[in-house]
């Protein structure tokens, strides 16, 4: 298989899995409680703006901030 016909494939195989987690996101949560969420995390094997093109990536809203606490030896960064 050429590395062309793998990197569609796998672009497919993540647009489902993203898309078999909508219904669960979008259903409305019971009166009263919270809504089940989950964040998910791919892995891409490609340039970033080869990505970015094939997923027409885009600002939605304002920015967020992610923060990630470690140890000194970055141990958690290791696992």
């Amino acid at each position: 298989m050429t590395r062309l016909t793998r990197n569609p494939a796998a672009l497919l195989a993540v647009l489902l899995t993203v898309v078999a987690q909508l219904p669960a996101a979008a259903a409305e949560p019971p009166p009263g409680g919270r809504g089940a969420q989950a964040e998910i995390q791919i892995g891409l094997c490609a340039p970033t703006d080869k990505i970015v093109q094939a997923l027409d990536l885009r600002p939605r809203g304002a920015p967020i901030t992610v923060w990630q606490f470690d140890d000194p030896a970055l141990t958690l960064f290791g696992r």
